[in-house]
């Protein structure tokens, strides 16, 4: 939890520096991170790059999955600047291949393997793919609906799922940000509700917050 506290701190950093920096100057301080995580050196004190170098890992068997993660984090960054300088609003399909990137979920994840020691085969297996490609976009999802407010205000919803979708849609966005209200809200009442998963006591569960376990073989 402490390692993916502090790359999601470091992440902030770096996208607060490219969030007023056009496609150049991100694409140069990428590319000034990406150095510094695969060959440390020391920096000024108070340099993102140095910030960066000492919030790095130590050096484990999945470090290079953490690298290569964080490298694409970067890029996808500098990518999202660059498209914010030329105001390009992309479509849905294009805007979650890049959230992907921007989410810095890939090295996030990568803090998980540490010490468990999993083949390649394992991690490149279709189906553990594609749960990590949908984590990544779960995340990426729920930041944009939590942070789209503040984006709008500040000029840069540019690079949202929601701004992406009214763009493409043409939708009206109040009614696109009460539908997606609505929906999340449908979906847990009907966890409750149903009886599906808590059979009578749905709402003693969602009064409570506790549930009871039974059966299992572990």
């Amino acid at each position: 939890i402490a390692g993916k506290l502090n790359v999601s701190d470091r992440s902030a950093e770096f996208v607060r520096y490219t969030d007023v920096a056009d496609g150049k100057m991100a694409d140069e301080m990428a590319a000034r991170v990406v150095d510094a995580s695969g060959t440390p050196t020391r920096r000024e004190e108070g340099d993102i790059v140095g910030n960066y170098e000492t919030s790095l890992p130590p050096k484990f068997e999945s470090i290079e999955h953490f690298i290569t993660g964080f490298e694409e984090y970067i890029e996808a960054v500098a990518q999202e600047a660059d498209d914010r300088a030329h105001k390009r609003i992309r479509t849905v399909k294009d805007y979650q291949q890049l959230r992907r990137g921007t989410t810095s979920g890939k090295a996030i994840f990568a803090l998980i393997e540490f010490g468990l020691d999993l083949p390649e085969e394992v991690l490149d297996h279709p189906t553990v793919v594609r749960m990590t490609e949908a984590a990544l976009e779960i995340c990426g999802i729920t930041n944009d609906m939590h942070s789209y407010r503040l984006e709008h205000a500040r000029g840069l919803d540019g690079h949202n799922i929601i701004t992406s979708i009214i763009h493409e849609h043409r939708l009206n966005l109040q009614i696109y940000v009460d539908g997606l209200g609505n929906w999340v809200r449908g979906n847990d009442c009907w966890c409750y509700e149903s009886k599906r998963y808590y059979g009578d006591g749905g709402e003693i569960v969602r009064q409570t917050g506790i549930i009871t376990l039974k059966g299992g073989t572990g």
